[in-house]
């Protein structure tokens, strides 16, 4: 039975509006761990990671994306997630996902920057694979 206690939803990149909906519940993955959020929550501004983001919709279905990066805002009962990328669950491919990982771990990281950056890197693939597997 649909839930009735729901709240507006824009799932947000910078090249297109991915999701402008009404939802009873979202599970994001925060950068310091998952968060849930739901009707009238307090208002918060948090920082994506990388991760499984879930959107539990007004009519009960879900619909789940790879998130990477950017800012939640929940406001007023509007909460608002601006991602550098979104890619809906079902279009991760695992062993794809894995081969990626697999590609990153083995390549050798220099000092500094490229570490930084390369670390990052395995983080994204490493949370591509969760999202690809169901976890």
């Amino acid at each position: 039975m649909p839930s009735t206690a729901t709240f507006q939803c824009s799932l947000v990149t910078p090249g297109a509006q991915v999701l402008d909906e009404k939802i009873v519940y979202a599970s994001i993955p925060a950068h310091d761990g998952q968060i849930g959020v739901e009707h009238l929550c307090a208002p918060m501004l948090v920082k994506l990671g990388y991760g499984h983001l879930r959107l539990d919709l007004a009519d009960g279905s879900s619909e789940s994306y790879f998130v990477g990066g950017g800012f939640v805002q929940m406001k007023d009962d509007v909460l608002s997630i601006i991602t550098d990328e979104a890619c809906p669950a079902a279009d991760i491919r695992a062993n794809e996902a894995e081969k990626q990982l697999e590609d990153l771990i083995s390549a050798e990281a220099k000092t500094g920057v490229e570490k930084e950056q390369h670390d990052k890197a395995v983080q994204r693939a490493r949370a591509r694979v969760a999202v690809a597997k169901g976890h």
